[in-house]
């Protein structure tokens, strides 16, 4: 379920090696979500389309992403042992998950291609890095 997700998250997030940046951490963790995203591709597509189609569904989608930025910026801070987010680990966050919503988006929306919902948020972020 979504709690059992965002603990997984936040364990990644707090995990990530200690060379990574916060940015990096934070795509790391979502990267390692991907997985379980991957292997529901149906699922996904199908929920894709209601939420296109549904104001309250992208209204609880846009809750859920607001909670894992809240949750990545928890993690990031944790893992500098901070007892809270500063303004790096809280825009690293909201950068990440911003990257995530770009890749799962087009994954989830175009015909399958064979290209991992990994390698899409990682072309994202190198987009962003020019």
């Amino acid at each position: 379920g979504w709690a059992e997700r965002r603990e997984r998250l936040a364990r990644l997030g707090r995990d990530a090696p200690a060379e990574a940046d916060d940015l990096d951490a934070a795509l790391e963790a979502l990267e390692g979500i991907a997985v379980d995203f991957e292997a529901e591709r149906h699922r996904v597509t199908l929920r894709a389309a209601a939420v296109a189609s549904s104001a309250a569904l992208r209204g609880r989608t846009a809750d859920t992403l607001t909670a894992w930025e809240v949750t990545l910026a928890d993690a990031l801070a944790a893992r500098r042992g901070l007892t809270g987010p500063d303004e790096d680990a809280t825009v690293a966050a909201a950068v990440a998950v911003a990257l995530w919503r770009w890749a799962i988006r087009r994954w989830s929306t175009e015909p399958p291609t064979g290209v991992p919902l990994r390698e899409l948020l990682d072309r994202a972020a190198r987009l962003t890095r020019g």
